[in-house]
């Protein structure tokens, strides 16, 4: 399933559509899906309140919905803004197969334990966030515009550059 399709399946869900009208003050800001078997076709939908800085979360699954709501966002210098995500036309398969191409080429194919990717506005375009953890204890983060494909940027960290 592709984000458009999902977010189709979402807004015509009866309570998503309850949820919705009382909860105007709430904007799309992600989509996040974790690729391994046990969230296989997962799509986890945030939708976020500036004001009160909260999220509430809608596992998408086939014909199933749950919902998580208001959860706490931790602040940060980086601002959350409304996903447009009519204007994603890159899709997600299609990033994934640019990241894993990048990934064998230029990170040396590490042997992968965890993949996930969130799509999210940044700097004014959708982008795919694509992370990879290793089995070296390292991440590889590839962001790719979701409009056209093009790699944004990329970068390597070890887990010990997070603490």
């Amino acid at each position: 399933m592709e984000l458009k399709e999902t977010i189709e399946k979402l807004e015509s869900n009866k309570e998503f559509q309850e949820w919705h009208k009382k909860h105007r003050d709430f904007f799309l800001a992600h989509a996040f899906v974790m690729l391994d078997e046990a969230n296989i076709d997962i799509w986890q939908i945030g939708f976020f309140n500036p004001e009160q800085s909260v999220m509430t979360t809608f596992f998408v699954e086939n014909e199933k919905l749950k919902i998580l709501p208001n959860q706490e966002v931790l602040k940060s210098n980086i601002e959350i803004h409304p996903l447009l995500y009519e204007n994603v036309t890159f899709l997600s398969q299609a990033a994934m197969n640019e990241a894993t191409q990048l990934l064998r080429t230029e990170f040396k194919n590490p042997k992968v334990v965890k993949t996930f990717f969130i799509i999210q506005q940044f700097h004014e375009k959708p982008v795919y966030n694509i992370t990879f953890f290793t089995q070296a204890f390292k991440t590889i983060n590839i962001k790719i515009n979701a409009v056209d494909g093009t790699i944004l940027q990329k970068t390597e960290a070890t887990l010990a550059d997070f603490s």
